[in-house]
């Protein structure tokens, strides 16, 4: 809120500034930004027109029936198309304007330039990007093939003595209590060739080429381990998220670009159904401003906005690993859950 001294004008705190206009200048400014007048010398003369766009005007309660004035008819077709269009059609006349003279587009419909165009050769699929912005995570479907499948389940088995269960990370969570989930990890100094399903997975082009569009070039692989979660292994308490603000969990667009400085990098090595527990998450978390209730780091009370990701064997599944909020389920399935975790920084995190 505006301090009361600063709105009488009583202590302008160094934020007030006059702009010095000649007879002839021409000032425009939003509605929105803080405005007034000051007392001075002289007898000024300005004339003052409010704009609103075509959704504004299409919302006010009266129409305005300028139009049905006698003047109306007088003004030029031009002038007419920027006063309220009589009956508020949809999409009002489109007028051109190269900034010396003007027209009116023969089409009606929206224009609305910008100084940023679409790129068709800058490899962003527009969906994909869509949702990435929207939810903060994006599922890559059928990325490895069955031999790659196996291999990589292959290698889990041959030292399944490595698997290690860590602790409970329910949290206190009675919706999400269980035992400790079972990680694995090492996963590139096996010896070959069980190594090498794991370590294809490190700059995989399809990675590669999102990652590069979510955070820029020079990210790094920080860390790995497989998820091996059996029947009755705990699920994850919902965490990360952007409050409070650390270096690692933002999320900015601008200028055409995502900015991030943390994603996972979730590869499936088995079916994940819902009934089944595994992955959670909140969509759009990576844009909140707010901490997260407890009730809802627990699953206590999940408000209908904890979403739980189905995936397939060989799907891959990309998330903002500490702006976004997510978590998992408990595992309820007879299969055990398989899923190699790869986590990577931006350039900005050493």
């Amino acid at each position: 809120e505006t301090p009361s001294d600063l709105v009488s004008g009583t202590d302008d705190m160094g934020l007030v500034s006059q702009p010095v206009l000649k007879a002839g200048d021409l000032l425009l400014c939003v509605e929105t930004i803080l405005h007034g007048f000051v007392p001075g010398h002289g007898a000024p003369r300005l004339v003052a027109y409010g704009y609103a766009s075509e959704t504004a005007l299409r919302n006010l309660a009266q129409a305005d029936q300028s139009l049905a004035e006698a003047w109306a008819s007088e003004m030029t077709p031009l002038q007419r198309a920027v006063m309220l269009p009589a009956g508020c059609p949809d999409y009002p006349p489109v007028l051109t304007s190269d900034g010396e003279t003007c027209e009116i587009a023969e089409t009606p419909g929206v224009f609305h330039p910008s100084i940023y165009g679409r790129d068709p050769d800058c490899g962003i699929d527009e969906k994909e990007l869509y949702q990435w912005d929207l939810c903060g995570h994006l599922i890559l479907r059928n990325v490895m093939d069955a031999e790659w499948l196996a291999a990589a389940n292959e290698a889990i088995d041959q030292y399944a003595d490595q698997i290690v269960v860590g602790g409970n990370a329910a949290k206190g969570s009675q919706a999400l209590a269980g035992t400790g989930v079972p990680s694995f990890r090492g996963l590139f100094e096996l010896p070959k060739p069980h190594c090498d399903s794991f370590r294809e997975m490190v700059a995989h082009p399809a990675v590669v080429q999102r990652m590069n569009w979510m955070m820029g070039s020079g990210f790094r692989c920080r860390n790995a381990r497989a998820i091996c979660s059996m029947k009755g292994t705990s699920g994850h308490a919902l965490h990360s998220g952007t409050e409070p603000v650390k270096p690692k969990n933002t999320y900015v667009f601008q200028n055409g670009r995502t900015y991030c400085d943390s994603i996972n990098v979730a590869w499936q090595l088995r079916d994940v159904q819902e009934e089944d527990g595994g992955f959670v998450c909140i969509p759009g978390s990576h844009k909140a401003r707010y901490p997260v209730p407890e009730d809802l780091k627990s699953c206590e009370d999940t408000m209908d906005i904890v979403r739980h990701v189905g995936m397939q064997a060989g799907d891959v599944a990309m998330f903002l690993g500490a702006a976004q909020t997510h978590g998992a389920y408990p595992w309820k399935s007879e299969v055990d859950r398989r899923a190699v975790l790869l986590g990577y920084s931006s350039r900005n995190i050493t």
